[in-house]
């Protein structure tokens, strides 16, 4: 894939406009979780891995119907884990380049409900298998490519618009005060 400064800034923007973040849905950051056997087990899983190290974030995207997420940061790699939980039951995870990495937004992100599945076998082993069990039953994949402008020209082109009019905005916006200034 090539990678070029302008399509991460395309792509940071098309998130930006579609996703909201953790600082815009605060109770997704805390985690909130249904009163179903299926909420019972995102919640145990949730408070689980943040005893394991991973973490809240308020800077993580925030896609439709998610109730809670975690990030964590792989030992001796740019590589970050997120788990995703959503209102229908589903537990979801990816892996992607960490977000001080140039591949946050341009390189792939995949599937990592094996990592969990991993992490339920060997770092949470101390719990019921019928737990186990029934944690595991929730993983599901979700497509992440929704993530990247590049995969409609269409897309692309409205966000390159968008960067135009808001640079002339920003150009308007800071020239006004100068041009005041200038005319006295």
């Amino acid at each position: 894939m090539r990678f070029s400064i302008e399509d991460f800034l395309l792509d940071t923007l098309y998130a930006c406009l579609h996703y909201p973040f953790g600082l815009q849905r605060p109770a997704v950051v805390r985690g909130y979780f249904a009163d179903t056997s299926e909420g019972m087990y995102q919640r145990i899983l949730f408070e689980e891995l943040c005893v394991l190290g991973f973490r809240r974030t308020s800077f993580q995207m925030i896609f439709p119907d998610q109730t809670a997420g975690l990030v964590r940061a792989e030992h001796d790699s740019d590589l970050e884990t997120h788990i995703r939980f959503y209102s229908d039951g589903v537990i979801a995870a990816e892996v992607e380049h960490g977000r001080m990495s140039l591949g946050h937004w341009r390189g792939e992100r995949y599937s990592s409900t094996k990592i969990v599945d991993t992490i339920l076998d060997t770092e949470l082993n101390y719990l019921p298998s019928d737990v186990r069990e029934g944690i595991r039953n929730q993983f599901a994949v979700r497509d992440y490519d929704c993530l990247r402008s590049h995969d409609s020209e269409a897309n692309k082109w409205s966000i390159r618009r968008a960067l135009k009019i808001a640079a002339g905005a920003s150009v308007v916006t800071v020239q006004y005060p100068f041009t005041i200034l200038g005319a006295v």
